[in-house]
């Protein structure tokens, strides 16, 4: 997996460059955590599913 990928930022309201800060394997999949460069906004993802997804 790329340690960098492009993704909406809800504090920066704009797409951004996140980089990879963990990853493991957890029994759903692989969690990788990530961080926007500009703002520090954090998230998390588990088997291709983010944190900011919505219902």
């Amino acid at each position: 997996m790329a340690s960098d990928m492009e993704h909406y930022c809800p504090d920066c309201a704009a797409d951004r460059t996140f980089k990879k800060s963990a990853s493991t394997m957890v029994h759903l999949g692989e969690k990788t955590k990530w961080y926007c460069t500009e703002c520090d906004y954090q998230l998390i993802k588990i088997n291709g599913i983010d944190s900011t997804a919505t219902a």
